[in-house]
């Protein structure tokens, strides 16, 4: 940990490398069973790292948590090929990066993603991870596309705590989690859909502002502070007259 060692392959030289029959044969570390890079500076693309893995076939664990990588993560899985990591990874760790994209499922267990910025998670992905219990770890992370989650939300494929299980006084704002192996963090992932304002704040999802003097709210999700009646008044943050 902590090295100054280039581990990732740039452009040419990962070309040569994937198009090599020590790559295509497995031959390229053949014996590799867990790599750990967490917190090295390696500052290269995400596919960087994982291409040259790919065709490994005893590696059940990669952890390149702060390395500094980026972009999105290549496909493990296709419709004519499946790489050999990917019936033999049983956890990722990519947490605390920028990666930006998640095109399938590559472990078999645990896939670790916290802290990613803004990360566009493909839908499939969720999916697959609900469906086949793999820990999909998207705590802090921002999803870009949300709209997508959301659907799932609808059809009932994501399902959500019946009572707000998450509260942030300081913000102003409650939130029902998400149930089963995805992990997430309701303010980042779905605002709209899983979080309301705190009575005494207004607003919407988890973008909320306290209630002025001589108004308020009391109740969940309102949008707007009730005018007090004429001859009362109220401090601000007031959940009734």
């Amino acid at each position: 940990q902590n090295s100054s060692v280039q581990f990732a392959p740039q452009e040419e030289d990962l070309q040569k490398l994937t198009a090599s029959d020590t790559f295509l044969s497995g031959r390229f570390l053949p014996r590799l069973k867990e790599l750990d890079l967490s917190n090295c500076p390696v500052n290269s693309p995400v596919e960087n790292v994982l291409m040259p893995l790919a065709m490994s076939k005893e590696l059940a664990s990669i952890k390149a948590s702060g390395t500094g990588i980026y972009g999105e993560t290549p496909e493990l899985h296709t419709r004519s090929f499946i790489f050999a990591l990917a019936e033999c990874l049983v956890m990722l760790d990519l947490s605390r990066n920028n990666v930006t994209g998640v095109h399938d499922l590559p472990v078999q267990g645990r896939m670790f993603l916290q802290e990613n910025h803004q990360l566009k998670v493909e839908i499939k992905v969720i999916t697959e991870a609900l469906k086949q219990q793999v820990l999909l770890d998207l705590s802090g992370t921002t999803l870009s596309n949300q709209d997508e989650a959301a659907e799932l939300l609808k059809e009932g494929v994501i399902k959500t705590t019946d009572r707000y299980a998450f509260t942030d006084e300081t913000a102003g704002y409650a939130c029902k989690d998400v149930i089963g192996t995805v992990k997430v963090t309701p303010s980042k992932f779905l605002p709209q859909e899983l979080c309301k304002c705190l009575p005494g704040w207004f607003g919407s999802g988890a973008t909320c502002e306290m209630c002025p003097s001589n108004k308020f709210s009391d109740d969940l999700g309102f949008d707007t502070c009730k005018s007090c009646p004429a001859n009362s008044t109220a401090p601000a943050g007031s959940t009734k007259i």
